[in-house]
């Protein structure tokens, strides 16, 4: 059953469910902000199961999560970036909709790795909110940058859609973009292959097979009774550079995401 990125349409979700008498929901909520709890102790008081995936900050006292910590996945593309940024590098953020818990965690865990790395030599530029994470719009600020500012080393992306749209406009506008680093989030598959061409410089994987698996099997032991209080999976986040790509890009390929 698909949300149709609505949120509105997550009432009719719950109660398609019970109506065609299902034991468990594994929900993928629209917005990590998007309030469910009162949906889920209902299903609670039905004896119908609830997981939560892709988020991990599940507080209604009745859902299983199976997810990432946002703050862990930005923090360990903050480390790679401590890494391998240049000294004194001049950077530039790319974060998601204003107000976006998942963007926002994921910046404080850059911001917070570049601290403990004592890279206080790094130069945030500006910082720029992107609507719903697209690529397209990311390439448009990144447009309007390059005609702000003569020096870019590096971009900080809260997403690989958005890195990825800076390196397009980059290559637009005639930049040499391996003479640059571009970081992102959530291992992708085109993101892999842009680390393998030299352009996207690392992301860090969000392992959603491992996600999914594990939501499934949280879903069946609840409504089964082997779990009787909610439990959180958390995957670990996987730093993905040139090192390591070329493994993720066999495991993308083994779970049909590329061809």
């Amino acid at each position: 059953m698909d949300l149709m990125a609505d949120p509105a349409n997550t009432q009719s979700i719950f109660d398609q469910c019970e109506v065609e008498g299902y034991n468990a929901l594994i929900l993928d909520k629209v917005s990590n902000s998007q309030d469910t709890d009162q949906w889920a102790q209902a299903f609670k008081e039905k004896g119908i199961s609830v997981v939560i995936t892709n988020n991990c900050d599940i507080k209604d006292g009745v859902s299983s999560s199976s997810g990432a910590s946002h703050y862990l996945l930005g923090h360990a593309a903050g480390e790679a970036a401590a890494a391998g940024l240049p000294q004194n590098a001049k950077c530039l953020a790319i974060l998601s909709t204003p107000g976006d818990s998942a963007s926002e965690d994921r910046w404080k865990g850059y911001q917070d790795a570049l601290k403990e790395a004592g890279r206080d030599d790094v130069e945030i530029l500006d910082v720029k909110n992107n609507e719903t994470w697209a690529k397209e719009k990311a390439m448009k600020i990144m447009e309007d940058w390059l005609q702000i500012y003569p020096e870019i080393d590096a971009v900080l992306a809260m997403n690989d859609g958005m890195a990825l749209g800076c390196v397009e406009a980059c290559k637009a506008d005639g930049k040499d973009v391996q003479t640059m680093q571009f970081y992102g989030i959530d291992g992708l598959a085109d993101s892999c292959m842009s680390i393998a061409d030299g352009e996207m410089t690392a992301s860090v994987l969000q392992d959603a097979a491992d996600m999914g698996a594990n939501a499934a099997r949280l879903a069946v032991d609840m409504a089964e009774g082997k779990i009787t209080e909610p439990e959180e999976y958390l995957i670990q986040p996987i730093i993905v550079d040139s090192e390591n790509v070329s493994d993720i890009i066999e495991m993308h390929k083994a779970n049909g995401f590329i061809q």
